[in-house]
């Protein structure tokens, strides 16, 4: 069952893709407007402590487990509840002009439990979608604080599309747990990520990627090659449960494939990594800290978090909610 069929986390992350960027007023219209039609327990249980109040920024041990806690009650109340989870993503599919993929969902995602691998994947594919659409509605990158890797991260969203993103084009799905980069760049968008430890620092680095996004829109992602491997920026190539694959440099690449195997005097059979790519003990050691998703809760706080963030300061992001909630149509 592909991992963008599991409704509930596909459905929280279209939600908060409308509530998070509007004003607290047209927040707690829609929502009233979502709970007359959905039976009062589970509307209160949904919606009554869920509205995002953060204002943003890196979230304290309490506030981050507080915030995977809501996330995942919102999902596992959805997970329980058809009525509720047919509700809502008919009202997002609605709002956004996009098939989620919910439709004809059963029970616990047709096999994939509460906790799995898969679980935690379509947790991951979820956010990165919504940071897609965020990207999309700028009509430019976007960088935001936070990867799957952790908070001391950034992750950079390049949209290669003008449209609302139908989540089943996100990725290559291989099986439940393991998504991969869409063959030839034909994605709708492609994510970099680079760690940056110190806080001011990575501060510093987003407001700088964001001013240059939007001073060059169309300009081609290209940044400066770094000194060493853990200070430069990396494509992500595929995601697991517990870890990232990233885009090996032309280094890491030619220790994954080995020497090459000569036949008559010329190359013979060499791999091709993106029809068949590395494995995570396959890279060379430098490189496995960086792939490591320490803590799937962790990961999807800094990930979830940094995507809360950015849209709250988004112009655009708010000015398209708004005009799907004004009855003007799908978003673009």
């Amino acid at each position: 069952m592909p991992v963008e069929l599991i409704a509930a986390w596909l459905v929280m992350q279209a939600y908060k893709l409308i509530v998070v960027p509007v004003a607290s007023g047209v927040r707690q219209q829609f929502v009233n407007e979502l709970s007359e039609k959905i039976a009062a327990p589970l509307s209160d249980k949904l919606f009554g402590d869920h509205a995002p109040k953060s204002n943003g920024g890196a979230p304290s041990g309490t506030d981050a487990d507080a915030g995977f806690t809501a996330d995942t009650d919102f999902v596992g109340t959805i997970e329980k509840a058809p009525e509720a989870r047919a509700v809502l993503g008919g009202e997002m599919e609605r709002i956004l002009g996009v098939k989620l993929g919910a439709a004809g969902v059963q029970g616990d995602a047709a096999g994939v439990k509460w906790g799995s691998d898969g679980w935690y994947v379509s947790a991951y594919a979820a956010i990165l979608w919504r940071i897609a659409m965020l990207a999309v509605w700028e009509q430019r990158p976007i960088a935001i604080q936070g990867a799957l890797q952790g908070r001391e991260w950034v992750t950079v969203c390049v949209p290669r599309v003008p449209k609302v993103i139908a989540p089943s084009t996100m990725w290559r799905q291989l099986d439940s747990r393991t998504l991969r980069r869409v063959y030839n760049n034909q994605g709708p968008a492609d994510f970099f990520v680079r760690q940056i430890k110190d806080e001011s620092v990575r501060g510093d680095e987003v407001a700088a990627r964001n001013e240059q996004f939007m001073i060059q829109p169309n300009a081609a992602f290209k940044p400066i090659e770094a000194e060493s491997v853990a200070d430069g920026w990396h494509r992500i190539d595929g995601v697991n449960r517990k870890w990232v694959l990233l885009k090996p440099d032309a280094e890491a690449e030619q220790a994954i494939k080995g020497p090459p195997v000569i036949l008559l005097g010329e190359p013979f059979g060499e791999r091709n990594l993106e029809t068949n790519p590395p494995e995570f003990y396959e890279y060379p050691a430098e490189w496995q800290p960086l792939l490591r998703i320490g803590s799937e809760k962790d990961g999807i706080v800094a990930l979830s978090a940094g995507a809360d963030e950015f849209a709250r300061a988004s112009e655009a992001s708010a000015a398209a909610v708004q005009a799907a909630l004004d009855d003007q149509g799908p978003l673009l």
